[in-house]
């Protein structure tokens, strides 16, 4: 199993680690991420603006702390020029600021299912952006019910943060559209990936 970097750092367009990254192959998340990614050949260097203030949420995949960005910057993204990124720039390209962005980017990552792109998945569930729970829920048949049961169980506390998440903004914003709290669709998502960890 690879060695997770701690924490994800954006230095002058270039995102780095400060943890030594592994050159060995493994099971859960590829070397190459680690090398492409983290040393900045991944093509989000070019297009993170280094300069918007960042926090991280901390997640365990496969007993390996990892944090994903809340948000990062991506001025000047086009929709061609995602597509174009590897799929762990992708991955972070989902906490873009922009909610058009990151729904584009979530597209682009769904398919992928692997131990270390479910929570950039996962974490849109919780969001106040109703499309991307939508989206989710509408991919949940293609989606790798034991990699994200996996995620789930591990992560039982951020789960229940973002149902929270979830509830709160269906209770502001979407009671309207959906009466039922249980129609809500970040909710659903959450319910049955917490179905698929039982």
């Amino acid at each position: 199993m690879a060695c997770l970097p701690r924490a994800v750092k954006v230095y002058h367009g270039v995102v780095e680690s400060p943890t030594t990254i592994p050159r060995r192959r493994s099971r859960g998340l590829s070397a190459r991420l680690s090398r492409d990614c983290y040393r900045g050949r991944s093509g989000v260097e070019t297009i993170v603006d280094d300069t918007y203030r960042q926090h991280s949420t901390r997640l365990d995949v496969r007993g390996k702390d990892v944090y994903v960005p809340t948000r990062l910057h991506f001025p000047g993204l086009s929709a061609t020029g995602l597509l174009d990124l590897p799929l762990a720039a992708r991955c972070l390209v989902t906490r873009s600021t922009d909610g058009h962005v990151r729904q584009r980017a979530l597209n682009s990552i769904l398919e992928a299912n692997f131990a270390w792109s479910a929570p950039f998945v996962v974490i849109l569930a919780g969001e106040y952006v109703v499309e991307l729970a939508q989206d989710i829920q509408s991919a949940m048949p293609t989606l790798d019910r034991e990699v994200y049961a996996n995620f789930v169980r591990e992560n039982r506390a951020a789960i229940a943060k973002l149902r929270a998440r979830a509830t709160s903004y269906w209770d502001c914003y979407y009671r309207a559209d959906f009466p039922e709290r249980s129609g809500f669709p970040g909710l659903a998502v959450l319910r049955e990936l917490e179905r698929w960890a039982n």
